[in-house]
């Protein structure tokens, strides 16, 4: 039997290398964390003899009724920090009245071009009234026109579609909060191009603002605070430079270890 001492250097790498190594992974195992975006503004479109049920974002895709919706990104991108988007979903609470979908339905989101950032939102009374079509401003009093003109609705006001949730079997109750899937590429559009999330998304059905089937939601303002919209983003961060030197650590120390047992069995 061989008594010879053992190196305090070789002690300590037998020592520690088992524990770092089985530290280290668990500290890179992956994990989701969420960020809530609340809404920053909204407001609700309406064309002429409109009728505004209060505080709400009425939807009803044939050019009398869509709402604006932009959300706080303040903290978007620091949170991020370049993890990967898992998922991200827009939650907007059912008010009134309650109505089933009886026909192939979407309710779809618009993201607007960056040149339509910094429309208002006051309070919910909407853009155009009864002397103006629906959403031909960008601002109250109407002074300001759309990056296109016209209205919102006219080409090259929107840069696409975002989300195209069916609806066409949802039972919608009031008082009721809804989860829609939103593309994952509306986040990171908005952290590279801070404008589009300034500019915000318009919301309509089935996606040519032909039905009307008018149907509404709570806004930022509702007394309720888990009535009100937000959009939240599932996503897993990227490790932090301590864990991947722990296990660069603990990878070297066990190979080290592997080593010097080959070298004593030969």
């Amino acid at each position: 039997m061989n008594c010879a001492a053992i190196p305090t250097r070789s002690l300590l790498l037998s020592t520690l290398a088992l524990p770092l190594a089985l530290l280290a992974p668990a500290s890179l195992q992956a994990h989701a964390d969420v960020i809530v975006l609340n809404a920053a503004a909204d407001v609700m479109l309406l064309g002429a003899n409109s009728n505004v049920r209060g505080n709400y974002l009425g939807v009803n895709s044939g050019g009398d009724g869509n709402p604006l919706i932009r959300f706080d990104t303040s903290g978007l991108a620091a949170a991020i920090n370049g993890g990967t988007i898992n998922s991200v979903t827009l939650s907007l609470t059912f008010a009134a009245p309650n109505l089933t979908m009886a026909s192939p339905r979407s309710l779809d989101a618009f993201q607007l071009v960056a040149a339509n950032a910094g429309w208002n939102g006051v309070g919910n009374v909407g853009f155009g009234g009864s002397t103006a079509a629906s959403g031909s401003y960008k601002d109250t009093p109407n002074t300001t026109a759309w990056a296109s003109g016209a209205s919102i609705y006219a080409a090259g006001n929107t840069a696409g579609t975002v989300m195209a949730a069916d609806i066409s079997s949802v039972s919608f109750v009031t008082n009721t909060t809804y989860v829609f899937t939103m593309n994952n590429a509306v986040i990171t559009n908005w952290i590279n191009t801070p404008a589009l999330a300034d500019a915000g998304i318009l919301l309509a059905t089935s996606g040519g603002f032909v039905n009307r089937d008018t149907f509404y939601f709570y806004t930022m303002e509702a007394a309720t605070a888990g009535y009100r919209p937000t959009i939240t983003v599932d996503y897993t961060p990227i490790p932090e430079p301590a864990s991947l030197a722990l296990l660069g650590l603990g990878g070297l120390l066990m190979l080290g270890r592997s080593r010097k047992a080959s070298r004593a069995r030969a």
